[in-house]
């Protein structure tokens, strides 16, 4: 999810399908996608987000990440 998204953030975005009435939908992994370092953030734990992911992509960390997340 692209936090500096124009018309609504990432962070809101985030918080509005986490509110979803569909449980598979709502529980859809996010993670916060920046070009920038982003450590755990307030905004982004309220939102509910998964973890992070910076750009560009390093292909075997999003593997892992992707992986991780498969597992749970």
């Amino acid at each position: 999810m692209d936090i500096q998204m124009p018309k609504m953030d990432g962070y809101e975005a985030t918080r509005q399908i986490r509110a979803l009435p569909d449980a598979a939908k709502a529980g859809i992994p996010i993670f916060a996608m920046t070009a920038t370092p982003l450590r755990k953030t307030v905004r982004m734990l309220e939102s509910r987000m998964n973890g992070h992911i910076a750009k560009p992509l390093d292909i075997p960390h999003l593997l892992h990440v992707l992986a991780e997340v498969l597992r749970s």
